[in-house]
């Protein structure tokens, strides 16, 4: 098992996952297991988005949060997922958070506006308390109706961050544009300097209809591909697996996370056909310390 310092770290994934997109589950295990990183497989579940319904460990206790049911996100419903001989004990808490809406480190603690619209007033105090952390409210994407945060913005070190590069994606959408101002001016309200790395998701082309896509991918949710959405990598002791689009653009996404992690072995993981179900690495992943 891997340690950095005195703390041993843990990835889970799903059996699912593995027999779904193999490449993506098998490359991420060899080279976490190489690297003496523990990895658990998660079975007796049909949903590979780990991130989100896992509990959230917080000064080395799990939390579970309670998730909102729609027919529109069927992965939102984990009314029997496994949690048994994985965590314990876990904490059963009465708000609503996606496991995506939390990007946590260095005292902070990072979520979209949907926690405000999912939750009773007074829910940034109290989730304060509960992360003894600053909490920052960024804006909801334009077009992300789970609202999830790690899509968005990631920590570089305590005072820097990384950001979606939304400038070529309003090439298609000018609502990010303003998205992109308005989300860099709240991180830097809090004391965050945003870097930019770039996204591709003005590179998805693939045109198909509501029928074929089902065909293709019968256990999606919507078709909201996460096509191009670099940002959403997985970052574990000192290896980092980054998507990949198997595009031109990844190389760029590739150097400019180098420029910000040079002490990381980078690993590029074929996401293309994840990427249509509606998310990437860092979805599919859940890692703590043990």
């Amino acid at each position: 098992m891997c340690k950095l310092g005195n703390e041993s770290f843990l990835v889970c994934m799903t059996n699912q996952l593995a027999l779904r997109y193999p490449e993506v589950y098998w490359p991420i295990r060899i080279n976490l297991e190489a690297r003496g990183i523990e990895v658990k497989t998660v079975y007796r579940t049909e949903n590979i988005w780990i991130r989100d319904y896992f509990p959230i460990q917080i000064n080395g206790e799990y939390f579970r949060f309670r998730h909102k049911t729609s027919k529109k996100f069927p992965q939102l419903d984990i009314s029997n997922e496994p949690w048994t001989g994985v965590f314990a004990p876990i904490r059963c808490l009465p708000y609503f958070i996606d496991g995506g809406n939390i990007v946590q480190g260095y005292g902070k603690v990072i979520l979209t506006e949907k926690v405000i619209q999912d939750n009773e007033s007074g829910i940034v105090n109290i989730l304060e308390k509960l992360f003894e952390s600053e909490i920052i409210i960024v804006p909801i994407e334009p077009g992300d109706p789970l609202g999830h945060s790690d899509g968005v913005v990631r920590f570089i070190d305590k005072n820097h961050v990384l950001v979606n590069d939304y400038f070529k994606i309003a090439q298609k959408d000018k609502n990010f544009y303003a998205y992109q101002t308005k989300l860099e001016a709240v991180l830097n309200k809090h004391g965050l300097i945003a870097y930019e790395i770039p996204n591709a998701y003005d590179q998805w082309n693939w045109k198909m209809s509501e029928k074929e896509f089902r065909q293709f991918f019968p256990r999606a949710d919507e078709y909201n591909p996460a096509f191009g959405y670099y940002i959403n990598y997985l970052k574990v002791s000192n290896v980092l697996f980054l998507p990949a689009m198997k595009i031109a653009r990844d190389v760029e996404a590739y150097n400019a996370i180098k420029t910000h992690f040079s002490e990381c072995d980078i690993i590029m993981i074929d996401c293309s056909r994840l990427s249509f179900e509606g998310g990437l690495i860092h979805c599919v992943t859940w890692n703590g310390v043990k």
